[in-house]
């Protein structure tokens, strides 16, 4: 009886063992390609250096406030060619 007795638990001795060494590789593998994604790299809007473009896209906006809005549309129409 006791025989029976200890070759169950080496048996279940070594099914823990392997099932710990099978996890230990599975959750290794997990890790290492989950951190895979994060090899990324992260730009700021740091320059030290002067860049020429041929292309600008400029917004601007022009306002005026004045009592009567023919006042306020004749300051506008004359600011805005010299703004431009």
């Amino acid at each position: 009886m006791t025989t029976e007795r200890n070759g169950n638990i080496f048996n279940a001795g070594f099914a823990l063992a392997i099932a710990l060494v099978l996890s230990s590789i599975v959750i290794g593998w997990a890790y290492v390609h989950t951190k895979k994604s994060d090899q990324t790299i992260t730009v700021t809007g740091s320059a030290r250096k002067r860049i020429k473009s041929d292309l600008v896209v400029w917004r601007a906006g022009v306002s005026y406030q004045a009592y009567r809005a023919t006042d306020a549309y004749k300051s506008l129409t004359d600011s805005v060619p010299r703004i431009k």
